[in-house]
Protein backbone atom coordinates (compact mmCIF):
# COMPACT_ATOMS: atom_id res chain seq x y z
CA UNK A 1 0.00 0.00 0.00
CA UNK A 2 1.07 3.13 -0.95
CA UNK A 3 1.20 6.69 1.64
CA UNK A 4 -1.14 8.48 -0.60
CA UNK A 5 -4.11 5.26 -0.51
CA UNK A 6 -3.36 5.70 3.17
CA UNK A 7 -3.64 9.44 3.03
CA UNK A 8 -7.09 9.20 1.43
CA UNK A 9 -8.13 6.61 3.62
CA UNK A 10 -7.05 8.28 6.81
CA UNK A 11 -9.18 11.15 5.55
CA UNK A 12 -11.92 9.69 5.09
CA UNK A 13 -12.23 8.30 8.56
CA UNK A 14 -10.60 11.27 10.26
CA UNK A 15 -13.29 13.83 8.70
CA UNK A 16 -16.34 11.36 9.76
CA UNK A 17 -18.27 12.45 12.93
CA UNK A 18 -18.69 9.45 14.63
CA UNK A 19 -15.98 9.42 16.86
CA UNK A 20 -16.35 10.59 20.39
CA UNK A 21 -14.47 14.40 21.11
CA UNK A 22 -11.09 14.65 22.62
CA UNK A 23 -8.85 17.31 24.01
CA UNK A 24 -7.61 19.80 21.78
CA UNK A 25 -4.86 20.76 23.74
CA UNK A 26 -3.31 17.48 23.19
CA UNK A 27 -4.54 17.10 19.69
CA UNK A 28 -2.95 20.89 19.05
CA UNK A 29 0.20 19.79 20.80
CA UNK A 30 0.74 16.60 18.19
CA UNK A 31 -0.07 18.36 14.83
CA UNK A 32 1.98 21.12 15.90
CA UNK A 33 4.92 18.82 16.13
CA UNK A 34 4.26 17.25 13.04
CA UNK A 35 3.88 20.94 11.35
CA UNK A 36 7.17 21.32 12.93
CA UNK A 37 9.04 18.44 11.44
CA UNK A 38 6.82 18.82 7.86
CA UNK A 39 8.52 22.31 8.02
CA UNK A 40 12.37 21.68 8.58
CA UNK A 41 12.94 17.92 7.63
CA UNK A 42 9.52 15.60 6.74
CA UNK A 43 8.23 17.05 3.95
CA UNK A 44 7.08 14.07 2.51
CA UNK A 45 4.18 14.26 5.02
CA UNK A 46 3.09 17.61 4.44
CA UNK A 47 -0.21 16.60 2.92
CA UNK A 48 -1.16 14.04 5.66
CA UNK A 49 -0.48 16.85 8.29
CA UNK A 50 -2.41 19.10 5.95
CA UNK A 51 -5.57 16.70 6.54
CA UNK A 52 -5.19 16.59 10.09
CA UNK A 53 -4.97 19.92 10.26
CA UNK A 54 -8.11 20.26 9.04
CA UNK A 55 -9.75 19.38 12.51
CA UNK A 56 -8.05 21.44 14.78
CA UNK A 57 -11.38 23.32 15.98
CA UNK A 58 -13.35 20.27 16.95
CA UNK A 59 -10.86 17.13 16.95
CA UNK A 60 -12.42 13.69 17.29
CA UNK A 61 -10.78 10.70 19.26
CA UNK A 62 -10.16 9.10 15.94
CA UNK A 63 -8.09 11.89 14.55
CA UNK A 64 -5.96 12.23 17.67
CA UNK A 65 -4.91 8.49 17.05
CA UNK A 66 -4.16 9.01 13.92
CA UNK A 67 -2.19 12.28 14.40
CA UNK A 68 -0.32 9.93 17.37
CA UNK A 69 0.00 7.18 14.63
CA UNK A 70 1.77 9.33 12.04
CA UNK A 71 4.17 11.00 15.34
CA UNK A 72 5.25 8.01 16.52
CA UNK A 73 5.92 6.45 13.05
CA UNK A 74 7.68 9.56 11.25
CA UNK A 75 9.59 11.43 14.44
CA UNK A 76 11.07 8.62 15.47
CA UNK A 77 12.99 8.88 12.12
CA UNK A 78 14.68 11.98 12.63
Amino acid sequence: MNMISTVNKMAGLVLSEDSPACDAFSYRTVIGKLMFACSTTRIDIAHAVGLLARRLEAPRELCLNAANAYENGFLCVL
